[in-house]
C-alpha cells in the first residue's frame, strides 16, 4: 500500500489512508480519513460491542417484530412477488441444507394428513396432467418388478369379485365381450391384426337380416356366433371385412374349415 497523509487522502477524495506506521493496538492497517482510526481497531471494537449487545439487540428486533408484524410481512410478500427466481433458488437451498429433517417432517405430515395430501395430488394432477402422466411413467419404470407383484397380489385378492364383474358386464354388454373376446384369440394366434366394435357387429346382423349367413336360420337375441369367413387359423384378419353371424350349430359345424371347402360341405357348392 503507498503511504499517504490524511490531508492528501481528504485532498484526493479518499475514504481511507496508510501511513505505514503501527497503531497504538499494534495494527499495521490503513485508516479512516473521517475518524483518524486504524480499520482494524475500528473492526475489532465493532465486534466486541456486537457481542456486548447480543442480548439488548434481541430483544429491540423481537419487540420491533410484534409492533410492527403486519409491515414486515408485507414487505416480505413483495420481495417474494418481485424476485421468484431468487426465492425458487433459496427454498431449494435451504431444503438441501436440511434434507434429511425436511424428508422426515413431510412424511410426517402426510401421514397425519392423509385427505388433505390426497386433495392436494388430485388438484396438481389436473392442472398438471402432462407432468402427471409423465410422473407416473417414471415411477412405473423405477418400480416395475414391484409394481408386477402388488398388481398380482391385488388380483389373487379380488379374484371372485373380478369374476363376478366379468360374468356381468357380458351377461350386460354381450357385443362388447364377444369383439375383446374376438381380439384376444385374433393377438394369441398372431393373425393378420384388425379389429371390430359392437356396432360393426350389430351392422353386420342388419345387412343379414338377422338371419345365420348359412341355414339362414332366424337369430334370436344374442343366441348367435360371430364367424371369421376365413379362420384365424388359416391367416384371417379380424377385422370386419372378414366377420359374418352365424347360428351356434353351423359356426361349431364350420369350425377352422376354408370357407369355401364348409360351403361344399353343406350343398351351398357343387
Amino acid at each position: 500500500m503507498q503511504v499517504t497523509s490524511k490531508a492528501d487522502a481528504r485532498s484526493a477524495g479518499l475514504k481511507r489512508y496508510f501511513t505505514g506506521k503501527p497503531c497504538k493496538h499494534g495494527h499495521s492497517a490503513e485508516r479512516w480519513v473521517s475518524t483518524g482510526i486504524c480499520c482494524d481497531c475500528d473492526r475489532m471494537f465493532a465486534a466486541k460491542y456486537k457481542e456486548k449487545s447480543a442480548a439488548r439487540r434481541k430483544a429491540y428486533a423481537a419487540e420491533y417484530h410484534v409492533n410492527n408484524r403486519e409491515k414486515i410481512l408485507g414487505r416480505s410478500r413483495q420481495w417474494r412477488d418481485d424476485n421468484p427466481e431468487r426465492v425458487k433458488e433459496l427454498n431449494q437451498k435451504q431444503y438441501w441444507k436440511n434434507a434429511e429433517a425436511n424428508r422426515a417432517a413431510a412424511s410426517a405430515w402426510r401421514r397425519a394428513n392423509p385427505e388433505r395430501k390426497a386433495e392436494a395430488n388430485r388438484k396438481w394432477a389436473q392442472e398438471n396432467p402432462e407432468k402427471n402422466r409423465d410422473s407416473q411413467r417414471k415411477h412405473y419404470a423405477r418400480n416395475i418388478e414391484k409394481q408386477r407383484e402388488r398388481s398380482r397380489l391385488n388380483h389373487a385378492a379380488r379374484r371372485q369379485e373380478e369374476k363376478e364383474y366379468s360374468r356381468l358386464y357380458s351377461k350386460k354388454f354381450p357385443e362388447r365381450k364377444r369383439a375383446s373376446e374376438g381380439k384376444r384369440r385374433a393377438q394369441k394366434r398372431g393373425c393378420g391384426g384388425g379389429s371390430y366394435t359392437p356396432q360393426d357387429i350389430r351392422e353386420i346382423i342388419n345387412l343379414q337380416d338377422n338371419r345365420c349367413a348359412y341355414c339362414r336360420v332366424k337369430l334370436r337375441g344374442f343366441n348367435f356366433h360371430i364367424d371369421h369367413i376365413k379362420p384365424l387359423a388359416r391367416g384371417g384378419s379380424n377385422d370386419r371385412r372378414n366377420l359374418q353371424v352365424t347360428c351356434a350349430r353351423c359356426n361349431i359345424s364350420k369350425g377352422a374349415k376354408d370357407p369355401l371347402e364348409y360351403a361344399k360341405f353343406i350343398g351351398k357348392l357343387i
